[in-house]
This record gives C-alpha cells, sequence and structure tokens, in this order.
C-alpha cells in the first residue's frame, strides 16, 4: 500500500517530547476561533508516584494543536492550569503535515499530584505566533478542559477539525484497537488495512461501532482481526474513515502504524 498523507487527523500519542513548564503571568484573553491555529485532540495522563501505602498519582495532559504554516518561523505554546487561575505553559513541538497547508504540533503538559483516586481537571488554550501575528485557540474564552477520572480512567476529548484518532492498538494472536472519530454523520465505515509482509498483500478489518460522547460529538470504534500468520515479524497499519463521500485517513503522518514480533 502507498503510504498515503493524513488528512485533518492526528497520530498516536506516543513520542511527545516533554518540555519544561514555567509559571507565567499570561491570562489567555477571550478572542473568537480562528482558522489559523485549533486544539484538535487532547487527554489526560496518569502517573503513579511510587513510594508506600497509601499510594497517590500525577496526573497532567497531552494533545495535538492544528496550525496554518503561515511562516517557516513560528511557534506554538500551549497555556495551561490545574486550577483555572494559575497558568504554565509548555511548548508544542513539530510533528508533520495534515491537510493542505496545516501542520500538527504535539505537547505534554507537567503533571500535579492528583491524589489517591487521580482526579484532575486542566485547562487549555494555545497560542500560535508568527511574525508579526499572534492567534489564539481558547475556545471562544471559555478554554478547553479535559478531566482525568483516576488511574487507568483518563478522558480523551476530540476538538476542532480532527477526524479520526487511533487510540490504542496491540497484537499477539490478533490485531486489537480502538480509534475515536468525529460523528459527521449517521452512515459511516471505519476499516483497518493491515499488512504482515511488506505490502506484498494486505488485509481490512471493519471496525465495529463502540458506544459515543455526546459532549463533543465523538465515537470509539473497535477493531479485531483474524489469526496473525504464526511467525509474522512485523504489522503495519492504517486506519480509513469513510463518511459524507470523504476519506479520512490516520496513517502516522505517512509513515503507518508499525507493531514489531
Amino acid at each position: 500500500m502507498s503510504k498515503r498523507r493524513l488528512v485533518r487527523t492526528a497520530t498516536l500519542f506516543i513520542s511527545v517530547v516533554f518540555a519544561v513548564a514555567m509559571c507565567v503571568a499570561v491570562v489567555p484573553p477571550a478572542v473568537a476561533v480562528t482558522a489559523e491555529v485549533s486544539l484538535i485532540y487532547a487527554k489526560t495522563y496518569t502517573l503513579s508516584s511510587g513510594g508506600v501505602p497509601p499510594y497517590s498519582f500525577n496526573a497532567g495532559a497531552t494533545g495535538y494543536v492544528e496550525v496554518e504554516n503561515l511562516a517557516p518561523n513560528k511557534t506554538v505554546t500551549v497555556f495551561y492550569s490545574f486550577d483555572g487561575n494559575t497558568w504554565l505553559s509548555v511548548a508544542a513541538v513539530y510533528v508533520g503535515p495534515t491537510y493542505g497547508n496545516k501542520e500538527a504540533w504535539a505537547f505534554t503538559t507537567s503533571h500535579i499530584n492528583s491524589g489517591y483516586r487521580g482526579t484532575v481537571t486542566v485547562y487549555l488554550a494555545i497560542r500560535y505566533d508568527v511574525p508579526g501575528q499572534t492567534y489564539w485557540d481558547n475556545n471562544g474564552g471559555q478554554n478547553y478542559t479535559v478531566y482525568s477520572g483516576g488511574w487507568g480512567a483518563a478522558e480523551r476529548v476530540a476538538f476542532g477539525s480532527g477526524a479520526l484518532f487511533v487510540r490504542s492498538y496491540g497484537a499477539s494472536d490478533t490485531l486489537t484497537g480502538s480509534v475515536v472519530l468525529a460523528n459527521l454523520a449517521y452512515q459511516k465505515t471505519v476499516i483497518v488495512r493491515y499488512t504482515t509482509n511488506g505490502w506484498a498483500s494486505y488485509t481490512d478489518i471493519y471496525a465495529t461501532y463502540g458506544g459515543s460522547n455526546n459532549s463533543d460529538n465523538t465515537e470509539i470504534w473497535n477493531f479485531q482481526s483474524g489469526q496473525l500468520p504464526v511467525n509474522w515479524n512485523e504489522i503495519e497499519f492504517a486506519v480509513l474513515y469513510t463518511v459524507n463521500g470523504n476519506d479520512y485517513w490516520d496513517n502516522n503522518f505517512g509513515a503507518n502504524y508499525a507493531i514489531g514480533n
């Protein structure tokens, strides 16, 4: 299969570069949503703080921003808060092109001790700077929020123009996983295309509906392959979401997702 460009979507949430957070006096202003920058996906993460009982957890947020490629020199800054009042910032890191003249940038916030249950709300706003101009996306002045309900209960929310995201995957005897997608219409198909022989041949799996989140109009679709070859060494796959006559691919920014045995 030719490696196809990602279409208005993001990649799996790995290999995100941590940046040093700093306290800032800047409070995100109340601004209208612009086409130049948008938060397209965010989720909370939870880490064990270790130690001895009673155990506690640390929690933060990670995600993707999409910007219009307006100039070669640019910065994308994510402002975040754990209480809605004290704001920190972290520099987003360039990932790759998405669709048309747009780019994806990844971020991961710092984390705070979130207690025994690991519950935390993270407030988010995005600033995009190019020479002579600054653009904001802070949800029309309301700021974005993602919430962690405890260990293993991270909330994942799709915002903006994002259409399809690989959420999780794995393989042993079968290839399994799930995707989150924007519910753009009732009639839709979600296909996972994979190969175990370097695209000499491939197999399509039809994903099945696994539930919806009405608060952000997203759905979860799950997939599972048949029995994999006993001697497989590597699986590559990509996901196709077809809706309203449009095809949306998530193929890890043209690299495809890969699992080694």
